[in-house]
């Protein structure tokens, strides 16, 4: 059996609604994203902006603020959906094999609503949340090693 997928998104959908693929810029094509990580899933549901950097350093998710106050964007409603469909990974994602893709529609198999994005990552604890001033000091302190 395969893992469960999910998708994010702030579109309103029914349980039995197909998910179309729509044209993805780092791709280059039209696909649907999904990963096997409700808590990836719902970050991206949140549709946040360049304020923000999400990742991966040393097998540990964090979301930081490149400027401040971007953590408000994520202070916004979204739905997650357990979807259907024939999913592949792709080299061009920057979430190796947590990110995945199709070129055809996916089915709606669950639905569920997330009130606010930024309290359900807080609540969870799954990422490591680093906000701008801390982010700051924390390059501020690099700086000053590297210039010794």
């Amino acid at each position: 059996m395969s893992a469960q997928l999910w998708h994010g998104t702030k579109a309103n959908l029914k349980v039995g609604d197909v998910l179309t693929p729509h044209y993805s810029n780092l791709v280059k094509k039209k696909v649907v994203y999904a990963t096997s990580i409700k808590d990836w899933a719902i970050l991206f549901g949140a549709k946040f902006g360049p304020g923000i950097e999400c990742g991966i350093l040393n097998n540990h998710p964090y979301i930081t603020e490149l400027d401040e106050d971007e953590f408000k964007t994520l202070k916004t409603p979204c739905y997650l959906y357990l979807v259907e469909g024939k999913f592949k990974t792709d080299k061009r994602l920057g979430l190796k094999d947590l990110e995945l893709i199709s070129d055809t529609s996916v089915k709606i198999l669950k639905k569920y609503k997330v009130a606010n994005v930024y309290n359900y990552i807080k609540r969870t604890k799954y990422f490591t949340l680093i906000d701008f001033d801390t982010r700051h000091k924390a390059l501020e302190q690099c700086i000053k090693k590297l210039k010794k």
